[in-house]
């Protein structure tokens, strides 16, 4: 079979990476094609397999509708040429708009309720729906929901076990007690209108956490100069390890704080913006949703000033958790190739 995988951003390559492995493994073709960014293709291509890009991310509304005309023109242009027989992304409207004109079936996994104008712009044309069981609204007819969450397709014990050798060149040694940081852009369309955290508040908060242990801030887009210090380079393939290994994280993104919570590592989402699959992780007690820095850094306190008996809660959560999540990998895997030999 021939399958079109599209991937826009770093957390779809993760996603899609042992989808595509699997995939490959069992015989079927696969072409993928990414959003020109830095980090998108050096994490491709530290995964050593080919790919297509369809040009860079567009800036602010205008910017992205251009971005999307481009896009929708470029797949086009592919897909007619190599006729696979289905095409998937996540966030999927250009394979949802290239499907429908080449009668190709599309498949979208979503997972941000708030992303309406994505899902508003791929509804129509796409074959499929699929999101988590905990997504909070309705798709319509095309939806189907699945029995897991979409980090544990790259991070399930499976898929992913840490690498200590990651914290050395950051200046960290194993047992050290640090705290990932995560700052987000703030440029996507569903974050215009999203009170957030000051930049004076990011500093307090930051100084507070640096009284309690090391910290360490991966930020999206650009970072205040005077909070540079705590960024300390880290390669796109790593980050996951520097996660993994942390003693708590707190973040302004749902994916990251998702991604730190089914690790096991002790948790705060710091959004104003709720999302399924953040209510999900804290029913299993993974993940803290708090609005206000205060929050976070009291959250941390209490968990650093009992390491090991924070470690033995979260393990039993995660163990909990991954005991009645499905196989995520071998679930898209055969809905991807189901959808295909349907067409």
């Amino acid at each position: 079979m021939k399958i079109l995988v599209d991937l826009k951003h770093p957390a779809d390559v993760h996603f899609f990476r042992h989808v595509v492995r699997r995939l490959r493994q069992d015989g079927h073709e696969v072409t993928t094609v990414c959003r020109d960014t830095p980090i998108v293709r050096e994490l491709l291509d530290h995964e050593g397999a080919p790919y297509t890009p369809l040009g860079p991310r567009g800036r602010g509304a205008l910017g992205l509708g251009w971005e999307q005309l481009r896009r929708d023109w470029r797949l086009w242009r592919l897909a007619r040429r190599i006729r696979p027989d289905v095409m998937v992304a996540k966030n999927g409207i250009a394979v949802g708009h290239v499907g429908a004109l080449l009668r190709i079936p599309s498949l979208s996994f979503e997972d941000a309720e708030h992303a309406r104008m994505q899902i508003r712009l791929s509804r129509p044309f796409v074959t499929h729906i699929l999101t988590e069981d905990c997504f909070l609204e309705s798709a319509g007819p095309k939806h189907e929901r699945y029995a897991s969450l979409n980090p544990l397709a790259y991070l399930h014990p499976r898929q992913f076990q840490p690498d200590p050798d990651a914290l050395a060149p950051l200046g960290l040694a194993p047992g050290q007690p640090y705290v990932v940081v995560r700052f987000i852009a703030w440029d996507a369309l569903h974050d215009a209108r999203v009170a957030r955290a000051s930049e004076e508040e990011r500093r307090w908060m930051i100084d507070e956490l640096a009284r309690l242990a090391r910290v360490v801030i991966v930020p999206e887009g650009t970072l205040a100069a005077d909070l540079r210090r705590f960024a300390p380079p880290l390669p796109a393939h790593r980050f996951h390890d520097v996660l993994a290994l942390s003693a708590a994280h707190v973040g302004e993104g749902g994916s990251t704080a998702a991604e730190a919570a089914v690790l096991g590592v002790p948790s705060v989402y710091m959004n104003r913006l709720g999302v399924g699959y953040i209510r999900e992780l804290s029913r299993y007690g993974l993940c803290r949703w708090e609005t206000e820095p205060e929050a976070a850094v009291a959250l941390v306190r209490g968990w650093l000033a009992d390491a090991a008996g924070t470690r033995a809660k979260f393990a039993a959560a995660r163990n909990r958790l991954l005991a009645e999540k499905e196989d995520l990998v071998e679930w898209v895997a055969r809905r991807i190739v189901a959808a295909g030999g349907a067409a």
